[in-house]
């Protein structure tokens, strides 16, 4: 008969409820946790980290410490007409900090005094800037009041309010925003484009562009006789009017241009369309188009497919094809029209005065320091909530609204909340339909009732929008990489069998021959810290396309890592961090941000 024990991990084997569980062993602690209630500790200490409101704040902090730079760097130089020696540049800018002045001294302010008293809390903008006097060069700082208050570059195929199927890219930079649609009407293929009068055959913009035969146009765009069958009368058209060159091509458009050059004189102005306003985010640089060339032909080549099979038309309501713009771009889009609109009327002013004469020299300083054209115009937009930028065309109502502050609840909806930019009074199912693309992004029932259904919609809180990242240093890991430059492609080799485009924030790279280890190595790279946690990498097998994003706005979602199956979370994990919160920040490389959606908003939207 065994002895008796008095080991208390024995007794609660025979059934002692209150006996301590047994000692976990190192097999247990390195087991996935497999139970989703398990893994619920992780959604408060990730909330903890992270925030409710991030993207506004990171939003917002984007446009003070580089968006604004951006814009001014892009517009930093303005000189009269009639003497180019007279001009002002600016040369830096910065946000100062919140101030007002109480009895002859400067004291910082918050927005929660500002509240209290009724005040605005607006922050002075310094730039520095050099100009002339006659010929003298003076360096100075001027002051610009900025308000705080509270979607590019992508080729969608898709059909217009004629069934004539489109493909369609909204270019934006800093310098140009424009919209280039191609189309195909009676079984011809035509650009639209706001800078010329009327539809401009496609062959002909190539060949004003550069590709002057045929043979090159059909290789970019590929081999299948199925394209040169949909080509054939474009290809005959163009041989109709007679334009067989570069320059009868541009002579032909020079005649359909909408604004003339100075003078009433169009000679000229077609190339010049060509190179800043056709497909403005593709650089071209000492007049070589071959960029452009092939960036159309890839537009061609898409389109086509669509026309050939309907199911690879592009679903406008599909999360991935959209973006949410924030505080921080919205602002960046209302100063950038107010900033050329300042420059734009110093301009007129200084041709004027240059044209009487003077007892003293005029300068553009004392003409910029004349106007309030930032700051009421600021104060208006954010006042009305009214965006009203006939530059870009952009005319909303209800941007800005005065945030509830009834609850908390309330307060977070109005700061998740994603207005629409389609009409709500329409009656149409699509955009206020649930899309299986919105699941862990959109909450599925925070919508209001009557017209705005399914329009006006909010952010799930575990969601966050992202900011633009620096373009330089991704592009080169790419060429690292094995990404083949662009520049070094024939047409016939662009669509070669077995290799991929690259398309890095819609821009052609290059093409690579393995996509799928090209993806795994930047993934790999990105889980590791060696690039941006929010840089999306995805492999579109049906375009043999590979698109890279790190462009701002996209909505991404918190997913655990899984090595063949099994998730990367261990049971020790969550026991640590059961016991301290801390360890949330150790163990964050365990989570992945699932980037392969994206989001606008609603009042705006860059394609």
């Amino acid at each position: 008969m065994p002895p008796a024990t008095s080991d208390p991990d024995a007794a609660g084997a025979d059934g002692d409820p209150e006996a301590a569980p047994p000692a976990p062993t190192y097999r247990s602690l390195a087991a996935p946790v497999c139970n989703p209630v398990d893994k619920f500790a992780l959604l408060p200490a990730f909330l903890k980290v992270r925030g409710l409101v991030k993207e506004h704040i990171d939003s917002f902090n984007y446009f003070i410490t580089k968006g604004i730079k951006n814009i001014v760097q892009a517009n930093n130089r303005i000189e009269a007409r009639s003497d180019p020696s007279i001009y002002l540049r600016y040369k830096d800018i910065h946000v100062g900090v919140p101030s007002v002045q109480v009895d002859f001294r400067v004291e910082t302010i918050t927005p929660h005094f500002c509240r209290l008293t009724d005040r605005t809390y607006s922050a002075p903008v310094i730039v520095d800037i050099e100009y002339t006097v006659g010929k003298t060069h003076v360096v100075c700082r001027k002051v610009i009041l900025i308000q705080e208050q509270l979607s590019k570059n992508r080729i969608i195929i898709d059909t217009d309010n004629k069934g004539r199927v489109i493909a369609s890219v909204t270019s934006s930079t800093h310098e140009v925003k424009s919209k280039t649609v191609i189309l195909m009407e009676k079984e011809k293929i035509y650009l639209q484009l706001n800078q010329f009068t009327k539809p401009i055959p496609i062959i002909v913009v190539m060949k004003a562009m550069g590709i002057e035969t045929d043979q090159e146009v059909v290789q970019m765009v590929g081999r299948d006789p199925r394209y040169g069958d949909l080509l054939y009368l474009s290809l005959q058209e163009c041989a109709t009017e007679r334009i067989y060159t570069q320059e009868q091509a541009l002579r032909y458009m020079d005649d359909k241009v909408t604004y003339p050059g100075p003078g009433n004189v169009k000679e000229g102005r077609a190339k010049y369309n060509l190179r800043n306003f056709f497909l403005a985010h593709v650089p071209v640089e000492n007049e070589n188009f071959q960029p452009k060339c092939i960036y159309t032909a890839v537009m061609l080549r898409r389109m086509l497919d669509a026309i050939l099979n309907s199911e690879t038309l592009d679903d406008k309501d599909y999360v991935g094809n959209k973006r949410l713009e924030l505080s921080g771009q919205l602002v960046s889009l209302l100063f950038e029209d107010l900033f050329k609109s300042m420059n734009s009327f110093a301009i007129e002013r200084m041709n004027k005065n240059s044209e009487m004469a003077r007892s003293s020299p005029m300068d553009f300083s004392q003409l910029i320091m004349q106007q309030n054209t930032i700051t009421a115009g600021l104060e208006k937009a954010i006042s009305t909530g009214n965006w009203d930028i006939k530059r870009f065309k952009m005319h909303r109502k209800g941007v800005s609204q005065v945030l509830s502050r009834l609850s908390y609840m309330a307060s977070l909806g109005y700061m998740t909340r994603i207005t629409p930019q389609f009409e709500k009074t329409r009656k149409t199912s699509g955009p206020r339909a649930l899309q299986p693309s919105q699941w862990g992004m959109l909450c599925p029932c925070d919508t209001p009732e009557g017209e705005a259904c399914g329009l006006t919609k909010n952010l799930a809180l575990m969601t966050h929008v992202t900011t633009d990242q620096e373009e330089g240093p991704l592009v080169k890991l790419c060429y690292s990489l094995g990404v083949e430059d662009l520049s070094l492609l024939s047409g016939e080799e662009i669509h070669a069998p077995g290799s991929f485009l690259v398309m890095f924030n819609g821009l052609i790279l290059g093409k690579h021959r393995q996509p799928q280890r090209f993806a795994n190595s930047m993934r790999t790279f990105r889980q590791s810290g060696k690039i941006g946690e929010f840089v999306s990498i995805f492999v579109n097998e049906k375009q043999h396309c590979i698109h890279i994003a790190s462009d701002g706005g996209r909505v991404c979602r918190p997913l655990i890592i899984a090595d063949k199956g099994r998730s990367r979370v261990k049971e020790h994990h969550m026991k640590e961090l059961r016991v301290s919160n801390f360890y949330f920040l150790v163990y964050c490389h365990l989570f992945d941000l699932y980037l392969t959606a994206y989001f606008t908003l609603g009042w705006y939207s860059f394609i």
